[in-house]
């Protein structure tokens, strides 16, 4: 999403910062020179994963048409990765990020991407029903074993994984440069096609609605992000530090909103032990 900044003009509407500006800060791609190629190989690196004879595709959760979920690996009782997608509620789907699967698998887990309806056609609080919905299904399809869930998402996912953290089932999870505070997102040219009004965004940013516990959490985010993406994660791992949420930081030295997700798919990357490690207990 390509957001770039006109010359400041306006009056400042988040930490100083003007629409224009802040519509920059949030566009993630703006560091990314690549961006464009590296996420194009994604459906490339995904396609031998979804050939595979262990995986089930589509799904459905719920009826709208986004709600399907493919899951990997063996039917069995080890615990199961589910990823949420990002894109700003808005871009992208759950079949780019099949390739994620290798890390997980790697270790004997299972793996599920979830997909969910994106705005305009989904606002937030349907955008969050629905992924509860998916955990729910994925609770009562695995072969009634009750599987143990570690819960992830990335970007939005991330977001969205924080506010589902206490799910039935799910017993840690890896945020992934999420967006805790909604304020500068509905303040800036991303809430065009969700409609969040300061209710909403409220209602919905997990830094607000810290719970009383929680299941473990890894809070990730890649060095070289905007500076804005990684203050939202810094700002959330120290409001769950200072509630006494079990919590570890995962910065990522060198990496970008984009190849940090590298790390997830590679069995021996740093995220892929962080979700090893939170299956494991």
């Amino acid at each position: 999403m390509n957001m770039t900044a006109s010359t400041p003009s306006g009056p400042a509407l988040w930490r100083g910062m003007d629409r224009p500006t802040l519509d920059a800060a949030y566009d993630s791609s703006a560091v990314v020179p690549d961006f464009k190629a590296i996420t194009g190989r994604w459906p490339e690196r995904s396609a031998p994963w979804r050939a595979r004879p262990d995986t089930r595709l589509d799904m459905p959760y719920a009826e709208p048409p986004r709600c399907r979920i493919d899951l990997f690996g063996p039917a069995d009782a080890a615990p199961l990765v589910v990823f949420l997608h990002g894109g700003y509620w808005q871009m992208r789907g759950r079949e780019q990020f099949s390739f994620l699967a290798e890390g997980p698998l790697a270790h004997g887990l299972g793996f599920a991407a979830v997909g969910y309806t994106l705005g305009p056609d989904a606002g937030m609080d349907r955008i969050v029903d629905e992924c509860r919905q998916a955990l729910a299904f994925l609770r009562r399809d695995t072969q009634g074993k009750g599987r143990p869930i570690v819960l992830s998402g990335w970007s939005a996912g991330g977001h969205l994984t924080a506010c589902l953290q206490n799910e039935a089932g799910v017993i840690g999870s890896l945020a992934i440069s999420g967006l805790y505070e909604l304020e500068p997102i509905r303040l800036g040219r991303l809430n065009d096609k969700l409609g969040m009004d300061a209710a909403t965004a409220r209602r919905h940013s997990p830094l607000h609605h810290l719970p009383a516990n929680s299941p473990p959490m890894v809070v990730a985010w890649g060095e070289a992000e905007q500076p804005e993406l990684r203050q939202q994660s810094l700002d959330y791992a120290a409001a769950r530090e200072a509630a006494g949420l079990p919590t570890r930081r995962l910065p990522l030295a060198g990496l970008h909103h984009f190849d940090e997700l590298d790390t997830y798919a590679d069995p021996n990357g740093a995220m892929t032990l962080a979700l090893v490690e939170l299956a494991r207990g």
